[in-house]
């Protein structure tokens, strides 16, 4: 039956890809159910209301054996995005809601068609087709279906996204950052608005990344790996089958990310100190702060914030 407005409603989906067919990481998947785990133990979340897509089992080492025992929990474009409905479906003023996805981000170009106007962000769900540098792809979400859907949620919603990948800094308000200033790379639109200042846009600058951050003596002892992908090409219209920001509605509720990259910065994972398994920088930290019980995301932030340092200190440059 309908539930009343007074029952608040718990919500969270978990993605982890390993891409163990093709990719080199570990900690994808334990990242998911880590993040699953935290949410039941410190939140409150009931295992009915928490969803884990995975490719692989959780568990130490790098298992190149694909996991299809369920084909619904497989984390493929078509699922994720299922399920991110899910998540956002009939949702109400107090019900609380969170997406995390751990795995390879990257920047596409040409994703809406234009030539020479930034790059568009993405990230890679398992069953996207394996490529090299410069090569194309057809299945990758981008960060802007993403936004569509989680910036849907009413007002009086409270939605946590946690981006364990890199280039997944445009998945909410550009604008929205806690400085007020906008995301890092982001490009502006030409030509300015009335007042003549320049608008800011969906697209980013090409972003860099140093090698040193994984391929140092501290982080090959910790089992560094770095979780993007070169720039690739969309070879479909990708874009022409979703609606434009402009035209989505927009609730909006208290919509939250965590981003374990921004631009110019690179995402990783590791093995922390006394842990048998690899985890993504970001959602290890996570889990820790919620155990200590932050009570806001300020706080939340500042914990992530000390423990990525500590990790930062004794594993990478």
């Amino acid at each position: 039956g309908h539930r009343r407005r007074s029952q608040m409603v718990r919500r969270a989906l978990c993605v982890g890809c390993n891409y163990p067919d093709r990719f080199w990481l570990a900690g994808a998947v334990n990242d998911a159910f880590l993040v699953a785990d935290s949410l039941k133990r410190s939140r409150g979340f009931a295992p009915h209301e928490v969803r884990v897509l995975h490719d692989a089992e959780p568990g130490p080492g790098h298992n190149r054996q694909i996991c299809v025992s369920d084909p619904e929990r497989f984390p493929s474009r078509a699922n994720i995005l299922q399920q991110l409905t899910w998540l956002t479906r009939d949702v109400r003023p107090g019900d609380v809601l969170l997406f995390s996805f751990s795995g390879v981000g990257l920047l596409v170009e040409d994703a809406s068609g234009e030539i020479g106007t930034g790059f568009d962000e993405a990230i890679l769900p398992s069953d996207s087709p394996g490529f090299s540098q410069g090569g194309s792809l057809s299945s990758v979400i981008l960060a802007s279906e993403i936004h569509d859907i989680v910036m849907g949620v009413p007002r009086g919603c409270s939605m946590t996204l946690v981006m364990d990948t890199d280039h997944a800094t445009t998945v909410v308000d550009v604008a929205g950052t806690l400085t007020g200033g906008l995301v890092r790379g982001i490009m502006q639109e030409r030509p300015p608005d009335l007042c003549g200042i320049p608008t800011p846009s969906s697209k980013m600058e090409f972003a860099m990344h140093r090698r040193e951050v994984w391929s140092s003596d501290a982080a090959r002892a910790a089992s560094v790996r770095p979780r993007f992908h070169p720039v690739a090409e969309i070879n479909t219209r990708v874009c022409g089958s979703r609606p434009w920001r402009s035209s989505m509605s927009k609730g909006v509720g208290a919509v939250v990310c965590y981003s374990a990259a921004s631009h110019g910065q690179t995402a990783v994972e590791l093995v922390p100190p006394g842990a048998d398994r690899s985890y993504g920088v970001l959602s290890y930290c996570f889990a820790v702060a919620l155990a200590r019980g932050c009570p806001t995301h300020l706080r939340l932030l500042e914990d992530i914030r000390a423990s990525v340092e500590l990790l930062r200190a004794e594993c990478a440059p």
